[in-house]
């Protein structure tokens, strides 16, 4: 190797050096300058419509609980035994299931019971095969050789989610498997009629497709151009958002759950190791609207948190559109949440609850 193809290398690692502890020096700056805005400017996050509020979790509002059926004996707490899985409260909810029940006759043979649970995954929809364990007076989810005792099969199958209705073919899967199954175990199998049932899928995926709703906001740059991607990790991280292995910064409650995400607007994500030199054109911040309990909280909260980073990026807060949000456009969305939030309850689905995390998954 020549004399100068050696000090060209020499250069060009000096140079690399110098790039990456400008940005480490850069991306330290800016967090200390958010860190000092938030210090400065405690009055923007500590709204005081959080004071008291309801952190989004898998219960409903404060003293409110989905039952079970109560026809059916009570799934004690302290009926858990050997690891075995806890059901949802909701799990057979006819609101939002179908459930084919086959009761008495002969104990369910192993060899059914594993031709059930495999037709079961394949139904292509959420599906769960439950027992009834007379010693534990308790209806459980039932996993492969786990049939002993059993002579009461529940099949469910859950009418919507985010990918649909359950169709007339997936419910007549299920009939016929527990008519199956009552074969098989000499007992009888009950039913719910599979149109009516198809219908109430397809009416409950239409409530369900106008309360899907992602809310979100954008900070772009005041004079256009870009930001630096360390100077948005610098900012974030100094708000109190956590950078993810899947390239998003989250918000979390008390509890750990996420609330909001913060994503680049342009479409890569912010992986650590790609952050220095990347330029972005914004950055948006949404929050899934019908699985948070406390909905009109969280929104107050994710837009204080996005002026507080439009400040320290020296950018503003718009809209879809790109249209700077103003104290109209943010309370306008605010009923909008506010009634898309009792809509839900007026169907007995509470946000953030045990059935909408089920139906908005």
């Amino acid at each position: 190797m020549s004399d100068l193809q050696f000090s060209l290398l020499a250069v060009g690692a000096v140079v690399v050096a110098g790039v990456y502890l400008f940005n480490g020096w850069q991306e330290r700056k800016y967090r200390r300058a958010g860190e000092r805005i938030f210090r400065d400017s405690p009055k923007i996050l500590a709204d005081p419509a959080m004071d008291g509020r309801v952190e989004p979790s898998l219960s409903d509002e404060p003293g409110a609980e989905e039952t079970a059926d109560p026809s059916e004996p009570a799934d004690p707490p302290s009926a858990s035994r050997g690891g075995e899985p806890e059901l949802p409260q909701t799990l057979g909810d006819p609101r939002v299931d179908y459930v084919a029940e086959i009761q008495g006759g002969e104990p369910v043979p192993e060899d059914l019971l594993a031709e059930v649970l495999q037709e079961v995954k394949e139904l292509g929809k959420p599906a769960w095969c439950l027992g009834y364990h007379p010693q534990t007076a308790a209806w459980r989810e039932v996993r492969t050789g786990a049939a002993a005792g059993l002579t009461r099969l529940r099949l469910v199958l859950q009418l919507a989610d985010r990918s649909g209705p359950a169709s007339t073919v997936q419910l007549s899967q299920l009939r016929d498997l527990a008519n199956h199954c009552a074969t098989r175990m000499v007992a009888a199998a009950l039913c719910p009629d599979v149109d009516r049932a198809a219908a109430r899928a397809a009416e409950l995926d239409a409530f369900c497709a106008g309360a899907d709703v992602a809310m979100a906001v954008h900070v772009v740059p005041k004079r256009g151009g870009s930001l630096p991607a360390t100077k948005v990790r610098g900012m974030a991280q100094a708000l109190g958002l956590s950078l993810e292995p899947d390239g998003v910064f989250y918000a979390t409650d008390e509890g750990g759950a996420r609330i909001f995400s913060l994503a680049n607007q342009d479409g890569p994500p912010f992986f650590s190791e790609q952050l220095a030199g990347m330029n972005v054109t914004g950055v948006t911040f949404s929050m899934d609207v019908p699985r948070l309990a406390d909905g009109l909280a969280v929104w107050d909260r994710m837009l204080a948190t996005a002026r507080q980073l439009a400040q320290g990026v020296e950018g503003f807060v718009v809209d879809d559109n790109r249209v700077p949000l103003n104290e109209i456009g943010i309370e306008r969305i605010r009923g909008q949440l506010a009634d898309l939030y009792a809509a839900m309850r007026a169907r007995d689905i509470h946000p953030g609850g045990p059935l909408a995390l089920r139906l908005f998954s």
